[in-house]
């Protein structure tokens, strides 16, 4: 059953968008759900299909329209922006998704002053800092969709190279959304067995040579994607559904997402990912895991890169 009272917007309603908003009506994650784009007759039209499946799932609402629609909204998640090409990077349709932002994230914030910003548009990190800049809101209170993605890619690619269900493998990446994040395998258990003790009890095959082979999966999964002339939308819709689930049931859980960095392993003036605890005020606390000295080289590195993009940028 939705949270009562609580609304959820969705900005953008192109697939992402919209595979978000019915992700979130399906899974009842709020009692109002809202797509608002641009063109306002494109979301009533997609969110008029998805409510004739309210019959059969009952618990919510959901409606689409122009962004007026999205005022009072609890949490708001921004998929607006442009896709990077086939061949191209993150960081290629940076300029034009701030221009979106710098017009788009006022109007919202206006209307919802309460809300907590959850952004998924690429450069996914850079983008939370824009939209931290733009509306006006406490930092707390802006979150980017960061890693949660790219942990739930991990977690698939270890457990079919051990053949475990993926559920029963808990692994994350941090830092960057992008080429420079980090895998952290000093964390990573089986079923609650740290991996290397888990693979060697059971002599599976493993080296460094095996890990990367999966890293390097992880980091070009949304690559491998745009390779079949698609792009990322159904996991990317599932993890910004349980980013605004945990906003708005305050829950306990931890999730690797982009957030301000404000002296966390010294990390100071960017948005990137680490495992943080969710409430209706935004972020709530970190959780600081017990990194390897190579680990912490590698985010210190990430986090060199994100202030290198950002410097070039005007907001």
């Amino acid at each position: 059953m939705g949270s009562k009272g609580e609304k959820i917007t969705v900005v953008g309603a192109g697939t992402i968008g919209s595979l978000t908003a019915y992700t979130l009506m399906a899974k009842k994650s709020s009692s109002e759900i809202t797509l608002v784009n641009r063109n306002e007759d494109k979301a009533s039209v997609k969110t008029f299909d998805m409510s004739h499946t309210l019959p059969l799932i009952g618990g919510t609402s959901i409606e689409g329209g122009s962004y007026e629609k999205s005022k009072g909204s609890q949490v708001i998640i921004i998929t607006s922006g442009v896709l990077p090409k086939l061949n191209g990077s993150r960081m290629d349709v940076l300029q034009h998704n701030l221009d979106i932002y710098r017009n788009l994230i006022p109007k919202l914030a206006d209307l919802s002053p309460e809300a907590v910003i959850v952004t998924v548009t690429n450069p996914v990190d850079i983008m939370a800092l824009a939209a931290a800049k733009y509306s006006g809101f406490s930092n707390r209170k802006i979150i980017g969709s960061g890693t949660l993605l790219d942990s739930m890619r991990f977690r698939s690619f270890i457990s079919k190279a051990i053949k475990v269900p993926p559920e029963d493998v808990d692994a994350i990446i941090v830092g960057e959304h992008g080429d420079t994040m980090v895998p952290i395998w000093s964390q990573t258990k089986i079923k609650g067995v740290n991996v290397q003790k888990y693979v060697k009890d059971r002599g599976i095959y493993w080296n460094n040579e095996v890990e990367n082979d999966i890293f390097q999966k992880t980091k070009n999964a949304g690559w491998k994607i745009r390779e079949g002339n698609q792009h990322s939308s159904y996991a990317i819709a599932y993890s910004a559904t349980t980013i605004a689930e945990a906003i708005i049931q305050e829950s306990q859980e931890y999730l690797p997402i982009s957030f301000e960095q404000s002296d966390t392993y010294g990390l100071k003036d960017l948005f990137m990912s680490l495992p943080i605890q969710l409430g209706k005020e935004g972020y709530k606390r970190v959780y600081e895991l017990d990194f390897t000295k190579q680990e912490l080289k590698l985010i210190d590195e990430s986090a060199r890169k994100l202030k290198s993009n950002i410097e070039k940028i005007k907001f």
